[in-house]
């Protein structure tokens, strides 16, 4: 894995769903449908799917050509009505999140692998991507090599666009398992002592997701 320049951005979406737009996705399938109705302006794909560890939260994860295609849905007539539908299987009290980062490498393949690990990496002061980079890039690749189950070459890192201090990580396993057996090797302690120092905080999470171009509905 490399860092390159990308005009391309996902726009990270984590929300609380109401149990019953859950056990029932109709509505849900519904709005992104209105979605797909944005090719044309910029946007490129979408996945969904629930956290394992929190099954209630929705992971919606967009790629747009650029971070201004984005804008220009939230500013046009569709955009009203969509949110307001969108805000209707939120549930009240609930998680509701929105990042956009210029991943690269693009396109995320990460996205389309049996389970996607998210890192949302919250840097300490005095720490920027320029230091923090180096070291995720190798406790990154040795996860891409050398962990069993890991799905090579998917992943991908950026910085967001709303803050400079989240650094956000994707990356394809074959189960969320195969990755915490990893994360418990000694190779991935050592190589990530560099990575936890600089870091303030985190969310991580694993998630199965459905790319809505090829599905009728999400489970």
């Amino acid at each position: 894995m490399s860092f390159d320049s990308s005009p391309n951005v996902t726009e990270f979406l984590s929300m609380t769903l109401k149990a019953e737009h859950i056990s029932d996705q109709s509505e849900l399938k519904s709005i992104t449908d209105v979605v797909e109705g944005q090719r044309s302006g910029g946007f490129q794909a979408q996945y969904l799917g629930f956290r394992l560890e929190q099954p209630d939260i929705l992971q919606w994860f967009l790629n747009w050509d650029k971070l201004e295609d984005h804008k220009a849905f939230m500013a046009s007539a569709t955009y009203g009505p969509f949110k307001a539908r969108a805000g209707g299987i939120r549930a009240a009290g609930g998680i509701f999140e929105m990042v956009h980062v210029p991943l690269s490498p693009w396109p995320p393949i990460a996205f389309e692998a049996p389970v996607t690990e998210v890192q949302m990496l919250h840097l300490k002061p005095g720490y920027s991507w320029e230091t923090f980079k180096e070291p995720l890039l190798e406790l990154v690749n040795a996860c891409q090599t050398e962990g069993p189950g890991a799905v090579a070459g998917s992943a991908s890192s950026g910085v967001a666009v709303e803050d400079e201090k989240l650094i956000v990580t994707v990356a394809g396993w074959d189960s969320a398992e195969s990755h915490k057996a990893f994360a418990e090797t000694e190779r991935f302690k050592e190589l990530a002592i560099a990575v936890r120092e600089q870091v303030e905080s985190k969310t991580s999470f694993h998630v199965t997701l459905t790319d809505r171009r090829v599905a009728e509905k999400f489970t």
